[in-house]
Parts: C-alpha cells; sequence; structure tokens
C-alpha cells in the first residue's frame, strides 16, 4: 500500500523468505536438544541388552567416521601437502 492507502500497482506481495542464518541455526539446535532429550528419555526404558547393542553400534559408527575423515584428509592436496613437510620434518 501506498500513502494513500491504496494498493500499488502491479505489486505482488512477495514470497517468505528463509530465517537469516542464525536463526535457523538457532531452530536447528533446539530440534536436535529436544531429538536427544526425547531418544534418552525413552533409553531408560529399553533392556541391557538393547543398550548394549546400541553402545556397539555407536562405536562402530564413531570408528567409520574416523576412518572417512583421516581419508578425506589424505586426498585433500593441501592437506597432504602438510602431512609430507611433517615427515619431512622428523
Amino acid at each position: 500500500m501506498n500513502q494513500f492507502n491504496r494498493p500499488l500497482s502491479g505489486f505482488a506481495p512477495s514470497a517468505p523468505t528463509a530465517p537469516p542464518s542464525a536463526a535457523l541455526d538457532a531452530m536447528q539446535t533446539r530440534f536436535a536438544l529436544r531429538i536427544a532429550a526425547g531418544l534418552t528419555e525413552r533409553s531408560l526404558d529399553l533392556g541391557a541388552d538393547v543398550n548394549e547393542r546400541l553402545r556397539f553400534a555407536r562405536e562402530k559408527a564413531l570408528e567409520r567416521a574416523r576412518g572417512r575423515r583421516s581419508i578425506a584428509a589424505l586426498t585433500n592436496p593441501f592437506t597432504r601437502q602438510r602431512l609430507r613437510k611433517r615427515l619431512r620434518a622428523i
């Protein structure tokens, strides 16, 4: 609307925009914390055998993640160059 409270010709309301990145990060963090809290609360009701299997699965997932990170570091040219310099210095 213009100063005379009449719609502007050719004016179309814009589509909603995405929230700023800081707000989006905060929303994602709150969501993740709610999910984690719910999972933690429900895990207390599980038996010892299920908790043991979940612990083992978490450890295996962390091992795989570490392996992928080390492979990614070795395939990154910048990281490879720094690693070579360190090895030569030894």
